[in-house]
């Protein structure tokens, strides 16, 4: 198989693999969006969400044998002359396991141990096909997901890559994508920050992956905390429920006892702005953002029912009123908590 071929069948297999997000209920007055936001449309960012994840290991080890003596060797099974199909992988797991493991390269050789990013027995691959891979991704946020899923930390995190790898999620943490996929892209970030963190607490990686590691955490965080500055100042993309489980999924995150807020709240030696703070901050000292709700509410309500605000009956008012006081209510508390978990968190770490 040439690269072309290899890249071409990666993707194919990672857009097969890939979930999309859930998609979440308008954002009206009296809507469960704050349950919902918590529940089943707001992603678990510790899981990786994939469609029959077993059969794509599969491919994936096949696309790993790409040397002559691997692809002689898989014809010479007796139980693999059947046609490849991503859609059957019903061949023998031994002979594929056997396969690869020629092509399989050892913890020692890439400078990371497989407990720390079990991506990495498929660094050859991925190495070789990213870019191709990246570039195809265009708009669809659940191809992306799972391309970053099954990608190793070295390649995501490296110099060449991991500014695209930024500026896509910050693409599709924008204000144009919808509150489901928003909160989806959020919650990816946060994930992609964990694997990091955990990668940062293997003693066998090197002193370049572990600033590129770094590095990456804090872009990740920059770039969604200005996707929400940029998204709150806009009545139409303002979401209540991209926001509630924006901060919730950061409160988890930085809670836990692995997790550095440093690294991800604060940027290199010479930074002078920090965008997660000022997202965090802005939230909590804002005592109008109830009239923001407010329009919001109704610009939702008059885009699906049809109506004009004029024609809103007396008790539709005052639930949109009362809806926008209690959200903005929601928003400052959450804000200020996790505002006193980080200082109490940077506190305890000195």
């Amino acid at each position: 198989l040439t690269s072309s071929q290899v890249s071409q069948l990666l993707f194919v297999a990672l857009a097969l693999a890939a979930k999309s997000p859930g998609e979440a209920p308008a954002e009206l007055a009296g809507s469960q969006v704050a349950a919902v936001a918590a529940s089943e449309v707001a992603p678990r960012f510790g899981e990786e969400e994939m469609v029959d994840a077993d059969q794509l290991e599969r491919a994936l080890k096949l696309l790993d044998m790409d040397s002559d003596a691997d692809l002689q060797a898989l014809a010479a099974a007796p139980k693999s002359s059947a046609a490849f199909s991503l859609d059957s992988l019903d061949g023998d797991d031994d002979d594929i396991e056997s396969g690869s493991q020629t092509t399989a390269a050892s913890g020692s050789d890439l400078g990371v141990e497989l407990a720390a990013d079990p991506r990495v027995a498929h660094l050859a691959l991925f190495r070789r096909a990213f870019p191709d891979v990246l570039a195809h991704v265009d708009d669809s946020f659940q191809v992306f997901r799972s391309v970053v899923y099954l990608t190793p930390l070295t390649v995501l995190t490296s110099a060449e890559h991991a500014g695209r790898v930024v500026e896509k999620l910050s693409f599709f943490c924008g204000g144009s994508s919808s509150s489901s996929t928003r909160a989806a892209s959020h919650a990816l970030g946060v994930h992609l920050s964990l694997r990091c963190t955990r990668l940062l607490a293997s003693s066998s990686i090197d002193r370049t992956l572990t600033g590129d590691a770094r590095a990456l955490m804090w872009s990740l965080f920059e770039s969604t905390a200005k996707s929400h500055i940029a998204a709150s100042r806009n009545i139409k993309q303002m979401s209540y429920m991209s926001i509630v489980s924006g901060i919730s999924m950061w409160r988890r995150y930085l809670v836990m006892p692995e997790v550095d807020a440093r690294h991800v709240l604060f940027g290199p030696a010479g930074t002078e702005q920090s965008p997660p703070f000022e997202w965090l901050c802005s939230l909590m000292a804002d005592q109008e953002m109830y009239k923001r709700f407010h329009a919001a509410l109704e610009h939702a309500e008059t885009s699906t029912t049809g109506r004009d605000k004029d024609g809103f009956v007396v008790r539709k008012v005052k639930q949109i009123r009362e809806e926008a006081e209690h959200r903005a209510a929601v928003v400052r508390i959450l804000a200020a908590s996790t505002i006193l978990l980080v200082l109490r968190r940077l506190l305890q770490d000195g």
